[in-house]
């Protein structure tokens, strides 16, 4: 019998390195591998490391006006 893998699905967590929250200083745990986010448990603070280029952003944001639909997995659109 052929096994598939759901392309959605979660894999478990894994510990990559140690990053501390940029609030509280607290231990975060990895949210959204991807896009690298993470979220610390105590003050529920999410945030990217490391953070992107500047440029990276420029592009992000005129790409999420001007394409939403296209880049809403980049963007976290919903229209």
């Amino acid at each position: 019998m052929e096994k598939f893998r759901m392309s959605n699905a979660v894999e478990p967590y894994v510990p990559i390195e140690n990053i501390e929250c940029r609030y509280c200083s607290g231990k975060t745990i990895l949210y959204w591998r991807s896009l690298s986010f993470w979220r610390c448990p105590s003050c529920r603070l999410i945030f990217r490391h490391p953070l992107p280029e500047t440029e990276s952003v420029i592009e992000l944001y005129v790409n999420s006006w001007t394409a939403p639909y296209k880049n809403r997995s980049e963007t976290g659109g919903t229209s």
